[in-house]
């Protein structure tokens, strides 16, 4: 498993890392089956790494993986909040620059909108304890440093989205982002892509992070290693 951590394509490092999240569901499997890697990469952190340096960087990523051996349909690529949208961005990445792709993503609670036109920033505004649009708007403007924030590889909600791999798109439904995750999942969806949506009703972003303390992100964590497996199986 490739996890890019929320912060890659932000302002400042998480308190958390996805790897430690998701690795040991994802290598939950029978004895017979080889214990798979999960690789960490390095954060190029913005404002001082703008655009487009994170997405070029999970990139080369990727591809030193494939050049250790091991075969896209090993590797899953993982990430949540701005590195869920940077998920997304890579294999975009990947496929314009004609690299063999992953067997699947999983963005949780990805921003793919850099431009903030996403209707649940106003409707969920007072439910959503952390994100706001301002907010974004100040950490998209950092990133961008002068790119267009509908450019596909820094908005993916705005790239055709044809020939991706299947994709997990975890979300709760008390976030400001909500709507990020419902275009994402549609616009994969219209695109032929092989789409998975959950949405938790009531949670906050990120939720899954909170593993061990909520069932509802112990359910969420369970449900996404179970993903991974059969996507690598």
């Amino acid at each position: 498993m490739l996890p890019f951590d929320a912060g890659q394509a932000d302002l400042s490092r998480p308190k958390w890392r996805l790897r430690d999240l998701l690795a040991p569901q994802a290598r939950r499997s029978s004895r017979q089956r080889r214990r798979g890697p999960c690789a960490r990469p390095p954060d190029p952190l913005a404002p001082e790494h703008p655009f487009p340096a994170a997405v070029e960087n999970t990139a080369a990523d990727y591809r030193w993986l494939l050049e250790q051996g091991y075969g896209p349909e090993r590797v899953i690529i993982a990430g949540g909040s701005s590195a869920g949208g940077l998920t997304v961005a890579t294999m975009l990445k990947l496929r314009e620059d004609g690299v063999p792709l992953p067997a699947g993503g999983v963005p949780i609670s990805p921003w793919v909108d850099l431009a903030c036109t996403g209707e649940t920033l106003e409707t969920n505004a007072a439910a959503d304890l952390t994100v706001t649009k301002t907010s974004l708007l100040r950490m998209a403007g950092q990133y961008l440093d002068g790119s267009d924030p509908r450019n596909p590889l820094a908005s993916p909600l705005y790239a055709d989205l044809s020939g991706l791999p299947p994709l997990l798109v975890v979300v709760g439904g008390a976030e400001a982002l909500l709507d990020d995750s419902v275009r994402l999942a549609r616009s994969a969806g219209m695109a032929g892509v092989d789409v998975t949506l959950y949405i938790k009703a009531g949670m906050q972003h990120i939720f899954p992070i909170y593993c061990g303390v909520i069932p509802e992100a112990d359910a969420a964590v369970a449900m996404t290693g179970a993903w991974i497996r059969s996507r690598k199986s």
